[in-house]
């Protein structure tokens, strides 16, 4: 996993894991965020893709986009 940090974007990168880890990952990404921040999530792990977004909009954040950016990799946009 990779977090990197831009000035109002962090990338965490979870190709390659598996349930649970990209949710607990994105979990601990989005507590560390500030208001107006953007979060994007790449994953591989498709069972997680509805529940990353789930579980960030009922933390009360916005799912801006979910696309599918490789054959088997999605990039998820999420703002607070």
């Amino acid at each position: 996993m990779s977090v990197n940090r831009s000035s109002k974007t962090r990338v965490l990168d979870v190709k390659g894991y598996s349930c649970p880890y990209p949710q607990y990952y994105t979990i601990k990404a989005l507590h560390s965020l500030e208001a107006g921040e953007t979060l994007e999530i790449l994953l591989d792990n498709q069972p997680s893709l509805e529940i990353v977004q789930d579980y960030a909009r009922k933390q009360g954040c916005r799912s801006v986009s979910a696309e599918k950016i490789e054959d088997n990799t999605w990039k998820i946009v999420i703002r607070k």
